[in-house]
């Protein structure tokens, strides 16, 4: 009986995941959490028709006060 419970919620647990994996999500919208705790977050909007380069999604240069962070968008 309990190894059918265990089974079970495996079961419903795995089916979540790939759900989640698969679910195409999109937002016109990317937040950047600095280390900060507590911290809101910087919010940038992201263009239409446009997506995060997964294969080079950012870069980061360095400058005389720290470094910027450049993140590269593709056409979808």
């Amino acid at each position: 009986m309990i190894k059918k419970c265990v089974i079970t919620i495996l079961l419903v647990i795995v089916a979540g995941m790939i759900l989640i994996s698969s679910w195409n999500y999109t937002s016109n919208r990317i937040r950047i959490f600095p280390d900060a705790i507590g911290s809101q977050g910087v919010e940038i909007q992201k263009r239409d028709g446009y997506k995060i380069d997964l294969h080079h999604p950012y870069e980061m240069v360095e400058t005389e006060e720290g470094y910027d962070l450049i993140i590269h968008f593709v056409e979808e």
